[in-house]
């Protein structure tokens, strides 16, 4: 009797058990439905960027225990610079692998599912403890941001999960002031084409903040930012306005007359006028820059960016030999490629004809030259020429991420814009930058409803195919010459 009793209870605790999995797979189901439904993409963006290229230095560490064999090679040259304080991005072995969703900034709604490698707390919590003026943990990289003294590097470094130290230098913006002078495409396309700038396309400016009383050009994209997603990194709130802002706000309103607009608070010319968002990293002095750009890189991931603009970095060291990329951030900016994000940076303003600077020099980034004049003229100051990702002789790659998409050299820039323009005072390739955005916004993402999702290697082939006004003189522009808006419509419209 007991036993019979016992296999009744066993048999009604099995059915109640089989009762909540089954009600727990009914709701697992619903919520996978549900989630599926909005169909946001799966984005594989695990990676451990530089472990491959160092290690022969991290057998050198252990063999020698000499803690600079973890500083990257190309960036020992800045321990010798004067500055007692530095900026590095440390990388760790220590990992989680994680899920970091990506939200569109104006719906909220779930656009990106990322698949990414991040340091451990237990690894964050050792490296907190070394004396920090700034220190900050990636989303979409296993990385550790920290401003340090020198002193500190070697402590950094003698931690077990630490692989790779970055060194990343000031940076500066790229615009000087002069009478200058335009030429552009976009408003025929505007006009004949694609009339309104998408309502789907969101575009981030990563600057010096936004002050329309600093402004050269008076503020005209003051009304088109979207309303409670600035934010200043340097103070950690919403007033991008604090300090000097002049370049920041120039560059965003450059962009807002490449729209269109002539500060007569057009409105035509965009299907929300609430469009681009202002990302501080620094002031004027740009002192702040390197050691806040990351974390606005990854603020575009997580926010669903369309396009971002950079118009500063870090020139070639030399002016000759090979110039080789930095690849400080190349692994994230691939990461937003896979989510449909273009960047754009300058080329700079040295007049380098051995490379541009970083991060233009990234494959992952549309690199914009300036020109003058039409025909077109390739301005002295405005940098070009070829990075490399690796070499054959000495066997070395310098950016993995950027040698496994491209191989081992890539010219640049992708393609020029104006550096003048006539209604404004200016120059410089910051210009240039800003309207290649609106270009690309025109011509690249307003045929696919203002969200590009072709695959960013087509998108540089479409580029390199708007040839319509060459750049001269030629050795300056194999990759791409002048980004003509009309070009790259009928581009999408005729190309699948």
């Amino acid at each position: 009797m007991k036993e019979e009793q016992t296999k009744k209870i066993i048999m009604a605790i099995s059915a109640t058990c089989l009762l909540l999995l089954l009600a727990f797979s009914t709701i697992q189901q619903i919520c996978i439905a549900a989630i599926t439904s909005e169909q946001p993409s799966i984005v594989d963006a695990r990676q451990m960027p530089f472990f491959n290229q160092m290690g022969t230095r991290l057998a050198e560490y252990n063999q020698k225990a000499d803690w600079t064999k973890k500083i990257f090679p190309t960036d020992e040259p800045y321990l010798d610079s004067a500055d007692q304080t530095v900026y590095v991005e440390v990388y760790v072995s220590d990992i989680d692998d994680i899920i970091q969703l990506s939200e569109d900034c104006k719906t909220g709604k779930t656009e990106n599912v990322f698949k990414v490698y991040r340091a451990t707390e237990r690894t964050v919590k050792q490296l907190s403890e070394i004396p920090h003026k700034y220190f900050y943990v990636s989303k979409f990289s296993p990385s550790i941001c920290m401003t340090v003294e020198k002193e500190a590097l070697q402590q950094i470094a003698n931690q077990p999960p630490v692989y790779c130290i970055r060194v990343i230098p000031p940076l500066k913006p790229f615009l000087s002031f002069s009478e200058i002078r335009n030429l552009d495409d976009i408003a025929y396309t505007m006009s004949n084409h694609d009339s309104t700038l998408d309502s789907a396309t969101d575009i981030a400016i990563i600057d010096s903040g936004y002050d329309p009383n600093d402004s050269l050009l008076y503020g005209e994209a003051n009304d088109n930012i979207i309303p409670n997603h600035q934010w200043d990194f340097t103070d950690g709130n919403t007033d991008v306005s604090n300090g000097a802002n002049e370049h920041g706000s120039t560059v965003a309103d450059y962009l807002v007359h490449g729209f269109g607009e002539t500060g007569g608070g057009e409105t035509g010319m965009y299907e929300d006028p609430d469009f681009w968002v202002p990302l501080k990293i620094c002031d004027d002095s740009y002192s702040t820059a390197n050691q806040y750009a990351s974390q606005a890189i990854d603020w575009c991931i997580a926010h669903d960016m369309e396009i971002v603009c950079m118009s500063w970095g870090s020139e070639p060291a030399l002016p000759w030999g090979i110039n080789t990329c930095n690849g400080w951030w190349c692994d994230r900016f691939r990461t937003g490629t896979l989510a449909g994000i273009t960047w754009v940076a300058a080329a700079g303003n040295g007049g380098h004809t051995n490379g541009v600077a970083y991060p233009a020099e990234s494959h992952f980034v549309v690199a914009i030259g300036a020109y003058n004049n039409n025909p077109a003229q390739r301005e002295s100051y405005s940098d070009y020429g070829t990075t490399y990702f690796a070499t054959i002789s000495p066997a070395q790659i310098y950016c993995l991420t950027c040698y496994n998409a491209q191989g081992f050299t890539e010219f640049k820039p992708n393609a020029y814009e104006c550096g003048f323009v006539y209604w404004a005072w200016g120059q410089g390739t910051s210009i240039a930058a800003p309207f290649a955005c609106a270009d690309i916004a025109i011509g690249m993402y307003s045929p696919n409803n203002g969200e590009y999702t072709q695959g960013y290697e087509y998108l540089l082939d479409v580029i390199a195919l708007s040839n319509e006004y060459p750049v001269s003189p030629s050795e300056s522009s194999q990759q791409g010459d002048v980004i003509d808006t009309h070009t790259l419509w009928h581009r999408q419209r005729i190309t699948p």
